[in-house]
């Protein structure tokens, strides 16, 4: 599954259209808001999915049958000091 496919986009979108589709599914899925098991997971998924398309850089697959905490990290960071969660 593609970042566009998560945030059900088709590939050549511009930033507008990504950050619209992303705002839009995040209101139906933050965990603050609904009380499905899955949506720590689903809300994980969109993060990552909007963090890659935004940035154009690929980060480390999400695996869909793991909670992070409720946090999407990276496991490309270069910084000793950062938290990783």
């Amino acid at each position: 599954m593609t970042p566009y496919d998560i945030l059900g986009l088709k590939p050549g979108c511009n930033k507008a259209e990504i950050k619209k589709a992303y705002r839009s599914w995040i209101k139906q899925w933050h965990p603050d808001v609904c009380h499905h098991p899955s949506a720590v997971q689903q809300t994980a998924l969109l993060n990552a999915a909007y963090e890659e398309l935004m940035t154009k850089k690929p980060l480390s697959p999400v695996r869909e049958d793991a909670v992070y905490y409720g946090f999407y990290t990276s496991t490309t960071t270069t910084s000793t000091s950062s938290f990783n969660w």
